[in-house]
């Protein structure tokens, strides 16, 4: 399903129509049933509807990127696979019930869990992809765009708290912001015109910034402690999806100062290390369309500054009770410290606090 997209942009780069034609293959082949690296996503019962979303986005991601390599039959048949998606997932909760484009838009669980984000996210993908075809239902998909427009806001106010901090904790939180939903974000501005970094829940910038506050950078290794709530192995698993790209995706969902703040971070932190790897720009996850992300957000030609110089050193969520403290942004010897004061509670969560973590000269205290 990723490939799609990553064949997608070489083709708007060189222009060539053999990787139009890679991208139809990729394409035709996940429609045909053959299941990704990951065999919860794909396209053909995907492990829950949580990994259909994700599935139908970068589909449709790909499709865009693909559309003018197309011929118009094409176009059509990929575009209604998606648009009248209906598949059983095989994965339980929802194995037994079909799932489609309108129950992702809507989300089949709350904005509390992480699935909620990962559902919403892709359909908010397909309907501003497919918006303009000639075929499409376009009464249905204006109904459909209302929905995920609510279901956008409703993730920012009801999962994430006011200070970025999700309801079932971080690991889970880097999968609501990082599969999919920030690419979401995104796609609202670009494709219809409605920001929700610089609206009225201007949080929509701590998904990202969280990550820069919260680490420590020693030797090319991010040290985020403690690590609170569900599925802590996430954080910062770059390899994969669920902790990737959080500058790679993570620029796109933010404002100019805190782009030169995140990159200033990535350049002195990350950029030898990765580099090294081969893997530079914050690619080491496997899957293209992250690569694809990055040469999008980059911000070519922008300065880098010092977050000290542009963002406060402490910040908030009240919703969850949550503060963070940083003294600066230097080296491994930064201190960083936390708290959070209250319960916060999706289908998991995280007990509150009476002492502050430190996470100081290269200690944990």
């Amino acid at each position: 399903f990723s490939h799609v997209v990553g064949y997608g942009l070489l083709y708007q780069l060189t222009g060539e129509p053999r990787y139009a034609e890679l991208g139809r293959l990729a394409f035709a082949r996940s429609l045909a049933g053959e299941r990704d690296r990951d065999g919860r996503y794909s396209f053909r019962q995907p492990g829950g509807a949580l990994r259909a979303g994700p599935v139908l986005g970068w589909m449709a991601v790909g499709y865009d990127l693909c559309y003018d390599g197309w011929d118009a039959a094409t176009r059509e048949t990929f575009g209604r696979a998606l648009f009248d998606y209906r598949e059983v997932p095989g994965e339980s909760p929802e194995k037994t019930t079909a799932v489609d484009l309108a129950a992702l838009t809507r989300g089949t669980m709350p904005p509390y869990s992480n699935h909620f984000s990962m559902q919403i996210g892709g359909a908010s993908l397909v309907l501003l992809a497919l918006g303009g075809e000639p075929w499409i239902d376009r009464p249905r998909v204006d109904a459909l765009l209302r929905v995920a427009g609510h279901s956008m806001v409703r993730n920012l106010a009801e999962g994430f708290g006011d200070g970025g901090f999700f309801a079932e904790g971080d690991g889970t939180g880097s999968m609501a912001s990082q599969i999919v939903f920030l690419g979401a974000v995104q796609a609202w501005r670009n494709a219809a015109g409605r920001d929700f970094v610089n609206g009225p829940r201007p949080h929509t910038r701590m998904l990202s910034l969280k990550w820069i506050y919260q680490t420590v950078f020693r030797e090319g290794r991010p040290d985020f402690w403690p690590i609170r709530g569900g599925y802590g192995h996430n954080v910062w698993a770059r390899a994969g999806q669920s902790g990737a790209a959080y500058f790679a995706a993570g620029l796109g969902a933010v404002n100019a100062d805190d782009r030169a703040a995140m990159l200033w971070c990535y350049d002195r932190f990350l950029a030898a290390a990765d580099a090294a790897r081969g893997e530079p720009h914050d690619t080491a996850s496997v899957y293209p369309h992250f690569a694809v992300s990055a040469f999008v957000n980059w911000p070519v030609g922008l300065a880098p500054r010092n977050p000290a110089e542009v963002l406060p050193l402490v910040y908030r969520d009240t919703v969850s009770g949550f503060y963070c403290w940083r003294d600066r942004w230097r080296d491994g010897d930064d201190t960083v410290i936390t708290v959070l004061t209250d319960e916060v509670r999706g289908f998991m969560g995280a007990k509150a606090e009476t002492a502050l973590s430190l996470n100081t000269r290269g200690q944990h205290l």
